[in-house]
């Protein structure tokens, strides 16, 4: 039985990165796997989209005229996958690095989930640090908590979490028939979140594949690994849109006060102590958040952050 994927990849400035990440999904094996895949220009920079054209002219590429964020530009490749009636849809970062075997190691033991909404891998940093091997929703949805080692070093291991990370993930035929899309409302950060709930909301599940490892070289190592690294619009889209989502998927009035409350007291207090240490953009930042998720003012933000 011939299995069917459609892989893409969301291309911003990634440059030297979008090319290695397009050159290892090119170079995949695929024996049993009919896979093409297509390439999101989300508004990228202009040399790396016509090098990637000169690179891989078979490339299949949709464009959007202006940035629509991870979750806005990754849903260019919802229609395309729907259409192809693809077993999964994987959609990646332009800064991964996929070993040879990826697409198919994860197709094999994803199609041995019939009841899954979402596959994960490891993800590692580029230094070798692993970056998460799926995380746990906390008690009253508070948020994810990142699982940051392997159940079984060494071995064949797929493991049942709550969530998955989003530097790499396909999604099952099951999740697209049942009208998953990626919240474009979001904009950037707290994707993993919202997924994580939807597919409990539905009964579907996640599920991480531990023995693939996908390489994240990301720019933002610091900001993942160092909680006080100093990035005032990553904050400011953190609480906004974990507020979003907590009313998004709410259970009840208390649940959403409680979870919420949560959020309030983790981001003022580190706000406060940025404050404290003279970095008051942060503290703006945060403030501005927590306004815009009560008052709903989604997308991206419509202010520039001046330091």
């Amino acid at each position: 039985m011939e299995y069917r994927v459609l892989v893409s990849v969301l291309v911003g400035n990634g440059g030297d990165k979008a090319i290695k990440t397009i050159s290892d999904i090119v170079s995949q094996k695929t024996d049993g796997i009919k896979m093409d895949w297509v390439v999101i220009d989300n508004c990228a920079d202009h040399d790396t989209i016509q090098r990637i054209k000169s690179l891989f002219p078979q490339t299949n590429m949709v464009k959007s005229e202006k940035n629509l964020g991870f979750s806005g530009g990754n849903n260019l490749a919802f229609p395309l996958a729907l259409e192809k009636d693809v077993d999964f849809l994987f959609v990646l970062n332009d800064d991964v690095r996929l070993e040879e075997n990826y697409v198919q190691e994860m197709t094999s033991e994803g199609m041995k989930k019939p009841d899954a909404a979402v596959i994960g891998s490891t993800i590692r940093f580029a230094n070798g640090r692993i970056q998460a091997t799926g995380g746990t929703l906390r008690f009253l949805n508070l948020g994810i908590h990142w699982i940051t080692d392997k159940a079984i070093e060494g071995q064949k291991n797929v493991k049942e979490v709550d969530a998955i990370q989003g530097a790499a993930f396909a999604l099952s035929k099951a999740a697209l028939q049942k009208g998953f899309r990626l919240d474009s409302c979001l904009f950037l950060g707290v994707e993993e979140f919202d997924l994580a709930c939807w597919s409990k909301s539905v009964s579907l599940k996640s599920y991480v594949v531990e023995h693939v490892e996908v390489i994240h070289d990301t720019n933002q190592a610091k900001l993942v690994s160092n909680r006080w690294y100093v990035d005032p619009l990553y904050y400011y889209y953190a609480v906004r849109n974990e507020i979003y989502v907590k009313r998004k998927y709410r259970a009840s009035i208390v649940e959403y006060v409680l979870s919420v409350s949560h959020t309030l007291a983790r981001v003022v207090l580190k706000g406060i102590v940025f404050f404290l240490r003279g970095d008051v953009i942060v503290m703006q930042c945060i403030l501005r958040g927590i306004l815009d998720g009560f008052m709903n003012h989604m997308g991206k933000a419509t202010f520039q952050v001046k330091r």
